[in-house]
């Protein structure tokens, strides 16, 4: 499965994902874990090898970036979703430019900047292990595709919220479909082990 494949993506990501409860609270959790890891990363400074005299710290300083892990993950993210989906990625970039805004000025002026991002980093990541236990009833798909966990979730629950306001219909019910194939096939692995302990 394609890393660039949009649609076979978001199926495999739908099929851990589709009890409405447990969508709702990867719309909300997913970005705070992306958020919190944000601050954290903020506080250990400029990548190694990077000088804060160099170059590009400069020409990032004057942009209004700092030359650390969450500017360069910003960057990947906005050009991997651009790939993806053009339209969705450029409706996103507003989002994941205020989560790195914010979680930034935190790590930068909060005294317990640290504290906070761990707190709502774990608290969050507790939320969605629940939420897979106990209404979707599987290990999330980090257990099978962790890239997905770390570089797709943001962008595919962004597209959650589009689908519920209209956005690519066709492509939305060719997904469901997908989803809904992946989700019988689980089904059917899950009823096997129980008939061969009958038998």
């Amino acid at each position: 499965m394609s890393i660039f494949n949009l649609k076979e993506q978001f199926a495999f990501y739908g099929s851990y994902h589709h009890d409405h409860r447990n969508m709702w609270v990867h719309i909300v959790f997913v970005p705070a874990i992306l958020w919190s890891f944000w601050v954290m990363a903020s506080l250990l400074g400029p990548l190694p090898g990077v000088s804060m005299d160099g170059c590009l710290a400069q020409t990032l300083r004057h942009l209004g970036f700092e030359p650390h892990l969450p500017f360069f993950m910003l960057v990947l993210y906005v050009l991997y979703y651009l790939v993806l989906d053009f339209v969705a990625a450029t409706l996103y970039l507003p989002f994941l430019l205020t989560f790195y805004y914010t979680s930034t000025s935190l790590a930068a002026t909060h005294p317990h900047a640290l504290a906070i991002g761990a707190g709502v980093h774990i608290v969050s990541w507790m939320a969605q292990f629940y939420s897979h236990a106990v209404w979707e009833k599987r290990a999330p798909a980090l257990t099978d595709n962790l890239s997905q966990a770390l570089l797709m979730a943001p962008l595919f629950v962004f597209i959650e919220i589009l689908f519920m306001l209209g956005y690519r219909p066709r492509f939305q019910a060719e997904v469901e479909a997908l989803i809904e194939s992946r989700l019988q096939q689980f089904q059917a692995a899950a009823r096997s082990p129980t008939k061969s302990a009958k038998q």
